[in-house]
């Protein structure tokens, strides 16, 4: 019998809903606690994986070691084999290099790993960056293109010249256009991923792989449904939920992530209602119309 592909075992790591979980505070410290206990609830709700100290978990706004701490307390609470990755958007490469390696003895799943912003680097700089953390990390890597943050967008070339390194096994795409993300499907071996989630339909039915979603925080279990439903060819009914959802995706990003997720879940109970400037909580105004779609979804 054939050994399996290390490579192409990973690879198949990356389809699914992931979430890029939030990062509790309680009066200005992680809240491990309720941390934790999103984490069992997401997992338990069919989420493949979740992305660590990314830009919904506020990773720019947490210490170095606060967010070892909060990979590990989320390894704590969900065990040895759930799928964890790690957000990096790092601006220079080589502080960027230094903190892979460190992030390496984590073995965390995958490093999300962002095009640096403001810089606005070439595509020979982009790709020597990824290159230059991919190597330094040894762990998969997913490329995380969201040029209305960054300023720049990855090139499909500089992706193809990538994706010649098996460590590279993805990429989350924001803000495309249909003719990119179908030329990223069928040009590019990498899984590819919705990052922008009023599109996550759209990706799953041109072939895209799944999501890393900061809207299926709320309701995980239809997005996990509608993305089983696509898979077994069942796309009216993978429709209808798409539709239901999408006044909440919304209300989720009426203004700025991650504030209504955690002003949704604080009028729960389930953390407190707290962000790190410069970000600020959401409005009354804004959780009324996310407690309003809520409900709406039954």
């Amino acid at each position: 019998m054939t050994a399996a592909n290390p490579a192409t075992t990973r690879n198949s790591l990356f389809e699914g809903i992931w979430v890029p979980i939030v990062t509790p505070f309680r009066h200005g410290a992680i809240d491990h606690e309720a941390l934790q206990a999103l984490a069992r609830s997401l997992a338990a709700d069919g989420i493949k994986g979740l992305i660590a100290c990314a830009t919904t978990g506020e990773g720019s706004s947490l210490s170095q070691d606060e967010q070892l701490a909060v990979f590990r307390s989320l390894r704590e609470a969900l065990g040895p084999d759930y799928p964890i990755g790690i957000g990096m958007a790092e601006i220079a490469t080589a502080p960027a290099v230094a903190w892979a390696r460190e992030l390496a003895g984590l073995q965390p799943a995958a490093l999300l790993v962002a095009v640096p912003p403001y810089l606005r680097p070439s595509q020979d700089g982009m790709r020597a960056h990824f290159e230059a953390i991919t190597e330094a990390a040894d762990l998969p890597v997913i490329l995380y293109n969201i040029p209305y943050r960054t300023g720049a967008s990855i090139d499909l070339a500089t992706v193809q010249a990538l994706a010649t390194d098996a460590r590279i096994v993805a990429i989350k795409e924001c803000g495309a256009s249909l003719e990119r993300l179908h030329a990223l499907i069928t040009r590019t071996r990498l899984k590819v991923l919705a990052g922008d989630d009023a599109q996550i339909f759209s990706v799953l039915c041109l072939g895209g792989h799944g999501a890393i979603s900061a809207a299926a925080h709320v309701r995980p279990d239809l997005y996990v449904r509608m993305h089983a439903l696509l898979k077994d060819q069942r796309l009216d009914e993978a429709r209808l939920i798409a539709q239901r959802l999408q006044p909440m995706i919304a209300a989720l990003f009426a203004e700025p992530n991650p504030g209504p997720i955690k002003a949704l879940f604080a009028a729960q109970g389930r953390m407190r209602d707290e962000v790190r400037l410069p970000l600020l909580p959401a409005s009354a105004e804004c959780l009324s119309r996310v407690q309003a779609a809520w409900k709406a979804l039954g």
